[in-house]
């Protein structure tokens, strides 16, 4: 199986999809120049959330998904243009939040909450609600890296598009949100 890296910048961008982390992420997040503040900040953002008995940083889903669905890792399709795979796994137990919901199935009260605003330089939508909707899917988002593959991204849930820019739409993002928990 070939390796899969993830360096710092991406374990940062991450962190959006994780519950907390363990603090050797932190300090080597703290190593490479983030702050305290940024940090927490990434892990606060709405979205879909690692829960902290699976997994406490990216290389810990990495390694969890090579030991869990070996044979997913080991088949992954071909590269597309940007020489991108997009791996979708199905574990047998709970290991997040899914943390994106469809707009037709909100409430009045859930949808007199929903707000608007930027993140990472994207328009998103999200609603308050205290419902909760447990996840055993993990998507990956993998670019080729000489030998192996480098991390652009990991999340629990269903499989969602890249969010779109400011002033771009997106059919999947026009009719879901973020929840905010």
């Amino acid at each position: 199986m070939e390796e899969i890296r993830c360096t710092t910048d991406t374990a940062y961008h991450c962190l959006t999809h994780f519950e907390k982390i363990d603090d050797m992420t932190r300090a080597e997040l703290i190593a490479a120049g983030y702050t305290d503040v940024q940090i927490d900040g990434q892990l606060k953002k709405p979205g879909s959330k690692f829960r902290a008995f699976f997994a406490l940083s990216p290389q810990q889903v990495v390694e969890k998904l090579k030991k869990e669905c070996p044979d997913v890792m080991k088949n992954l399709p071909e590269p597309d243009a940007k020489g991108r795979v997009r791996p979708s796994f199905v574990l047998k137990q709970e290991i997040g939040t899914d943390g994106v919901v469809e707009t037709s199935t909100l409430t009045p009260e859930e949808l007199s909450t929903m707000r608007t605003e930027s993140r990472n330089g994207c328009l998103i939508r999200k609603v308050r609600t205290s419902r909760t909707v447990y996840t055993n899917e993990c998507q990956m988002v993998l670019a080729k890296d000489g030998d192996g593959w480098s991390v652009i991204t990991m999340y629990p849930g269903i499989q969602a598009p890249p969010l779109p820019k400011d002033g771009e739409s997106d059919p999947f993002w026009d009719c879901h949100c973020f929840i905010e928990f």
